[in-house]
């Protein structure tokens, strides 16, 4: 970094040495420094002036105007340095902005940011608050659960020929200086095994996959192994409970995100908190806060600067003759007297009527000279701190009463309807109405609404408000500081009457003796701008952008290498990696039954595929995985549970690989799912070689009639072969 340099003594050096001038060559001499674009000098200047002066508002103002100048060209100037990497001057450019105006939250904001890149240089880091030093080092503890303690780091080589299962995992343990003990349902049987330049870890991992076992750390020198199924690693699963308090998210909406992602049940929100406490398997809570840290990332923050400049200009010029009256008015002296009790002529004096009784009233000439002219002119300069994904509003002006008058008939007083009169308010002046969304490219996406409005007059009815409304909804991208002009609108009304003696006015040129015009302009010219300004954007971090390996459909958890189908944890690691969620409590149920099979060696036996509490099923598909050396898939037939309402049903099965059976069955037509309990298919099987094995679901899919797969869960079925 470059070695500071300080600006801000500077400025005071000036501000002193005007000091001694008189007011009006200070404002003289300020006035020079803004033409030439100098407001730090322009500044100094009006500040000087305004000392001499206290109680001139002129002064003050422009000292506010060249103030909020110079506080930008700082800013301006940071942002340049910023952009180069000198922070050091970028800081004191920014420090200047923000004293010289205080309001400005776009320096502000860029300071913090400058502020704490200096610190992360220093090797001092961010600046924690309280809460978040408790939160880290609540997440460097870990849970108090037993983890292995393997003696050996480096790699070897392993080469096992006809060797039994449970031999191997005693020579691995023995080679890592471990114990290890085995659960009475591991099946053991006689393998091969070539594996080079292995950890331990990875030998395991190795063998839990192949051989459909996890295991689990008992001590640090002692771990157990385990057949890999549902009633397993719910008997074996440690389960840790986590507390995430949320700065920035809404708890109930990444409630619902961790439910949906990681298919926990147990979680539960805390609005008035706004936290999330989640239980379940170690390996999904870790899932869970990685979740939570990218959930709860701050949103971005715009300061929206709107101008607006509305400019009205009115004009009105009568010139000519005009009559008070275009008419004549003949009226009859009819006298005051009455003739019993009745005005008016008798009949009997009509005929005494002469000229001298008529009277003819003629209208005056009235010579028109008259001029009018008014200007309007509204200025406002609003800002607007708006939250991504949040609506804000601003009103600068009044609220006008509105009269309203409403006839019920419900409301009858002697058989009349009574009106009912109740009164509204409008706003009127400007209203402004904006969203806002923050795009990684610094760049924002903006919904803005703006109306200005006045009111001009009152109608005939009511003494009714008329209001004139200027009214703009627009949705523009713009980049950070870009200015955009929402709306030019002229409005150029011009209104012409022309009035005179019918006829004579109507003669060219002469006409204009023997008439009257007057002419009405109006004009009206609005302008509208906004500026966005980024104050904070999403703390997005390469962690975040990286891919999440979660484990299977099935077995949620783990690491990439130890998935959670073979259940076995990475260095260290407690309970086996990748332990499974409990089902859902609204889960179909896939048994396999019987689920103890003990069989004759050479002889055939059957095992039913059965579903529980379906509901809408229409499809499935499952695939059976069993040790081919203990038994061997003869043959599968359907089941009737599809087809017990009459409708007709597809069924498929046929061999998937060695020691797997694939099958697949529909219901056909136009008929809808199907509810209850009862056998899908059965398989037949026949025992090869004595011992044990499970006859495991490794994959099962069941759909409704809309397609959506439906939460399952899988029991297994043993089969123990004897002489």
């Amino acid at each position: 970094m470059k070695k500071k340099t300080r600006i801000a003594p500077c400025l005071l050096t000036l501000v002193l040495m005007v000091g001694a001038c008189a007011s009006p060559q200070a404002v003289q001499r300020a006035e020079e420094a803004e033409r030439l674009g100098n407001w730090d000098a322009a500044v100094a200047y009006y500040q000087s002036a305004l000392e001499d002066d206290p109680d001139n508002a002129k002064y003050e103002m422009k000292l506010k105007r060249a103030r909020l100048n110079a506080s930008q060209a700082h800013q301006n100037a940071g942002k340049r340095l910023w952009n180069g990497e000198d922070l050091d001057h970028a800081l004191l450019e920014y420090e200047l902005a923000v004293q010289l105006d205080s309001g400005n939250q776009v320096a502000a904001s860029e300071l913090r940011h400058v502020q704490e890149e200096i610190a992360i240089l220093g090797g001092e880091g961010p600046q924690l608050t309280a809460l978040e030093r408790l939160k880290a080092r609540a997440e460097a503890q870990e849970p108090p659960l037993a983890k292995l303690r393997p003696r050996v780091d480096e790699t070897f080589s392993l080469d096992f020929r006809d060797t039994q299962i449970l031999d191997i995992y005693r020579a691995l343990a023995s080679i890592a200086g471990l114990n290890v003990v085995f659960d009475a349902q591991v099946a053991d049987q006689s393998v091969s095994l070539d594996l080079e330049s292995v950890t331990f870890l990875e030998s395991l991992d190795i063998m839990n996959r192949a051989y459909g076992n996890f295991h689990k750390a008992l001590s640090e020198d002692t771990f157990i192994v385990i057949p890999d199924n549902q009633q397993k690693r719910r008997a074996y699963a440690d389960q840790v409970m986590r507390t995430f308090f949320l700065s920035n998210g809404d708890a109930a909406n990444v409630a619902q995100i961790l439910r949906t992602l990681l298919q926990a049940r147990a979680v539960a929100e805390n609005t008035e908190m706004n936290t999330i406490t989640i239980r379940d398997t170690p390996p999904v809570v870790e899932l869970a806060e990685r979740i939570v840290a990218v959930a709860d990332k701050s949103r971005g923050e715009v300061l929206l600067n709107i101008e607006i400049l509305e400019v009205s200009k009115r004009l009105m010029r009568e010139y000519g003759m005009s009559l008070t009256d275009y008419g004549v008015t003949q009226s009859l002296r009819q006298g005051s007297g009455t003739e019993g009790g009745q005005s008016g002529i008798s009949v009997n004096r009509l005929r005494y009527i002469t000229a001298a009784d008529w009277f003819v009233t003629i209208p005056s000439i009235r010579y028109k000279l008259f001029k009018e002219s008014g200007d309007f002119k509204l200025v406002a300069d609003p800002q607007l701190r708006l939250t991504e994904g949040e609506a804000a509003s601003l009103v600068i002006g009044q609220e006008v009463p509105i009269v309203t008058t409403t006839f019920s008939t419900g409301q009858l007083v002697g058989n009349q309807v009574v009106p009912i009169r109740s009164t509204t308010y409008r706003d009127v002046g400007i209203v402004i109405g904006a969203s806002v969304r923050v795009h990684h490219n610094a760049e924002v996406t903006i919904e803005l609404e703006i109306e200005v409005s006045q009111v001009i007059g009152e109608s005939s009815i009511e003494d009714l408000p008329i209001f004139a409304t200027r009214t703009v909804s627009s949705v523009v991208r713009l980049r950070d500081g870009e200015t955009n002009i929402l709306a030019g609108l002229l409005r150029d009304d011009e209104r012409k009457d022309v009035e005179g003696v019918m006829g004579l006015a109507d003669i060219p040129i002469l006409g204009k003796l023997f008439s009257s015009t007057e002419t009405q302009i109006e004009q009206t010219d609005v302008i509208m701008s906004i500026t966005p300004h980024i104050l904070r954007t999403a703390d997005i971090t390469g962690e975040d952008l990286a891919s999440l390996y979660v484990g299977t459909e099935l077995v949620i958890g783990g690491s990439a290498g130890s998935p959670g189908a073979a259940g076995s944890p990475g260095p260290g690691a407690g309970p086996s990696e990748g332990l499974p969620p409990e089902p859902p409590e609204d889960a179909v149920t896939l048994a396999l039954l019987p689920v103890t099979n003990n069989v004759q060696l050479g002889q055939e036996f059957t095992v039913d595929l059965v579903v529980e509490g379906a509901s809408d099923l229409f499809s499935a598909g499952v695939q059976l995985s069993f040790d081919a050396a203990v038994i061997e898939y003869v043959d599968a037939d359907r089941g009737g549970f599809l087809a017990s309402d009459g409708a007709e049903a597809t069924f498929t099965a046929a061999p998937s690989g060695a020691g797997r059976v694939a099958t697949g069955m529909s219901r056909l037509g136009p008929v809808g799912g199907i509810a209850g309990s009862g056998p899908l298919a059965r398989f037949t099987f026949r025992t090869v070689g004595e011992g044990r094995t499970n006859i495991t679901i490794s994959a099962g899919t069941l759909r409704g009639l809309d397609g959506r797969p439906m939460p399952v869960q899988f029991e297994v079925a043993e089969v123990i072969v004897t002489q």
